[in-house]
């Protein structure tokens, strides 16, 4: 899928002309959202649109509902204005807002303004190992299309988005300056935390996917809103039944989609990945908030880890860890990753098992 319907309809920072200033040790990259014609005409077409729906919504909703004086009906119409208000407000802010990355001698401030369309990123400059561009790639039916960012890795391996939806020549022109303005040498976008003695291997690392947090977000808010709406009809149905099990049985079909609707985004936001070798054993699990199960394979019934797609699509971010048995099955041992994690990843465990006997064959990669 092209992304010019993204830009048109979404919020395209990809055809502006940045400006880039050094005053008195600080670097100041700037510009404005407006200067691409297409975010331009998103913005019109997005105020346009919300303020038409608005209207009609008031008109011939709202304004009924009110005259009856049922405010429990009136409540239903709250998400559909907020949702028509975003609308609204997304293309103000297409129109008029500025983008600013600003690095002085304490700190990375990443802002957008006037409308404020993401939250404002500080990161200690002594906290940054490196800067680099990336993407995020987002599935449609027809294809795939990406959003360029600019990303920054602390000292404690965690990764943060700097700027979104900018081109791809912006996200290595601001990665390439940030980088320059603090002296960091290039590296490799490990995006991997390892530790290794001569007796355990562990890796320690958060996939690509779990940054493109904005899904996320509207997932768990969505979830609230689900949780707010199931429990206010719960609690008066079950005082009516008197508590009657078969109510409370009903209910929780729209309790149980409720609660992954919240523990899901969270886990994908919050979780850090682990992949441990050592005591016979290759283990792989995730922490705080444990979405998928443990993977535990014994050293000596592993074979070989290849990389594996783990996507109908050619997602560049989407790469999988497949551990092949000496039954020739495969254990799927990470995903999420970009195709340059998973080669460094398998070229670690690959190594290690190599060093230490787990297996004899050179390694090989397989996509």
């Amino acid at each position: 899928m092209s992304s010019s319907l993204y830009d048109v309809f979404g919020i395209s920072k990809s055809a502006v002309a940045p400006s880039i200033e050094r005053n008195l040790g600080i670097l100041e990259i700037k510009y404005k959202w407006a200067d691409s014609t297409l975010t331009r005409l998103g913005g019109l077409s997005s105020i346009a649109f919300g303020s038409i729906m608005l209207f009609f919504l008031v008109r011939f909703f709202i304004i009924p509902i009110a005259q009856t004086g049922d405010l429990f009906f009136l409540a239903f119409t709250v998400p559909f204005v907020a949702i028509i208000s975003y609308f609204i407000y997304r293309g103000a802010a297409m129109l008029l807002n500025h983008g600013r990355i600003t690095v002085d001698g304490t700190t990375l401030v990443s802002t957008d303004r006037p409308i404020p369309m993401g939250l404002t990123v500080k990161v200690p400059i002594s906290d940054i190992r490196q800067v680099y561009p990336s993407f995020i790639v987002h599935n449609t039916k027809g294809g795939y299309y990406k959003v360029h960012v600019v990303r920054v890795v602390t000292n404690d391996g965690r990764d943060k988005i700097v700027d979104k939806g900018i081109s791809e020549g912006n996200a290595q022109l601001f990665a390439s300056e940030i980088s320059n303005y603090l002296g960091l040498a290039d590296q490799p976008n490990l995006l991997a935390k390892v530790e290794k003695d001569p007796e355990r291997l562990a890796i320690e690392y958060r996939p690509m996917d779990y940054f493109a947090t904005s899904g996320r977000w509207a997932m768990f808010l969505f979830g609230i809103f689900w949780m707010g709406f199931t429990m206010t009809a719960l609690i008066p149905a079950l005082w009516l039944s008197e508590l009657d099990p078969i109510i409370l049985l009903f209910m929780l079909f729209f309790l149980l989609p409720g609660i992954f609707l919240l523990y899901y985004p969270l886990g994908r936001m919050l979780n850090r990945r682990k992949i441990i070798v050592e005591k016979g054993f290759l283990v792989a699990k995730e922490r705080p908030l444990p979405i998928g199960l443990t993977k535990r394979i014994r050293m000596v019934d592993i074979q070989q880890v290849i990389l594996g797609s783990s996507s109908s699509y050619n997602r560049p971010n989407n790469q999988s860890l497949m551990v092949i048995t000496m039954n020739n099955k495969q254990v799927n041992i990470a995903k999420g990753l970009s195709q340059e994690q998973a080669l460094k990843l398998a070229e670690e465990i690959n190594g290690f098992l190599v060093t230490t006997g787990g297996i004899s064959l050179p390694p090989r990669n397989s996509t």
